[in-house]
């Protein structure tokens, strides 16, 4: 770890998951489903009050999403499922001849979306918020649609983009 940072140089360094949700204005949940509620319970106090995104996706699991389990950790938390809709490889490459994908979440309105919006445009994407946090289930319903888009399109790199059209899932 200590090369990658040397390597990276600048203000990059490595720290414990708990100082680094400390420092954070955000938190993002990246780790497998089935790792959140362990994850989040020693890093809860980090998280009271701050945005906190669930990007996991718990297949097999009893809720496909983990947004109860962040809740219960950190229940003052600001809770958003986003990031969660597509595979790594449209984060890595989130543009489709000319267009960027659509970034589907769900979460509060207010000045904390406002935050989520800029962070899936700073990703490269479009962000469209579904609804209130209530909406987490549209949300999944997304990505169980991305998994048969993925299957039957023959590879992973599809998305929603504005405007429609043949080219509407990539390719």
């Amino acid at each position: 770890v200590q090369q990658l940072v040397s390597e990276i140089g600048g203000n990059a360094r490595a720290v414990s998951i708990a100082d680094a949700v400390a420092d954070a204005d955000v938190g993002l949940f990246a780790v497998p489903g089935a790792a959140v509620a362990e994850t989040a319970a020693p890093i809860s106090s980090a998280l009271a009050g701050k945005v906190v995104i669930d990007a996991t996706n718990n297949r097999g699991g009893s809720g496909f999403n983990n947004v109860d389990k962040i809740t219960a950790a950190a229940p003052t938390a600001i809770v958003y499922r986003a990031f969660n809709t597509y595979g790594f490889e449209n984060l890595l490459e989130p543009g489709y001849h000319g267009e960027k994908a659509d970034i589907f979440y769900a979460g509060p309105d207010g000045q904390p979306q406002a935050i989520v919006d800029q962070l899936v445009t700073d990703a490269g994407h479009r962000p469209i918020r579904i609804g209130g946090i209530d909406q987490v289930a549209v949300v999944d319903s997304i990505v169980l649609l991305w998994f048969g888009l993925a299957s039957s399109q023959g590879g992973r790199h599809v998305a929603a983009l504005p405007g429609g059209g043949d080219e509407r899932f990539g390719g």
